[in-house]
């Protein structure tokens, strides 16, 4: 279970025990939030790989209303070196290697302004 302390802004963040098992699997990003882990992301192309902080990622993902599921998560998702979708997503304690998003609370919330400003758009059916 997480500990809980309080950002430099006074935001609730959770300082995570890693002395649980991390299971490489997950079924959305609220998983990985939860569980305290972050992903490794593998491209199948070039076979680049790197590794995102799961609390940001799920932010992220959370913040635009975005489907967190697996499959989903590789459809947002390009390699920073051949900008190909990865092919492999799986949880790991690894510290991250790849800067994702903001670096301060204030620029969340440009962010947060940002996403209520612009127009909504609907979800392309799928038939």
């Amino acid at each position: 279970l997480p500990i809980w302390a309080r950002s430099a802004a006074g935001c609730a963040i959770a300082q995570c025990s890693y002395w649980m098992r991390v299971d490489a699997r997950f079924e959305t990003l609220e998983d990985i939030r939860r569980r305290c882990v972050n992903v490794a992301v593998t491209c199948g192309f070039c076979g680049h790989r790197g590794v995102v902080d799961g609390a940001i990622l799920w932010r992220w993902f959370a913040l635009h209303r975005w489907n967190s599921r697996h499959a989903d998560v590789v459809e947002h998702m390009r390699c920073t070196v051949c900008s190909r979708r990865p092919s492999l997503l799986e949880a790991t304690e690894e510290t991250p290697t790849i800067i994702f998003g903001p670096d301060s609370e204030p620029e969340w919330q440009e962010v947060v302004e940002k996403v209520r400003r612009s127009p909504h758009r609907d979800p392309v059916s799928e038939f």
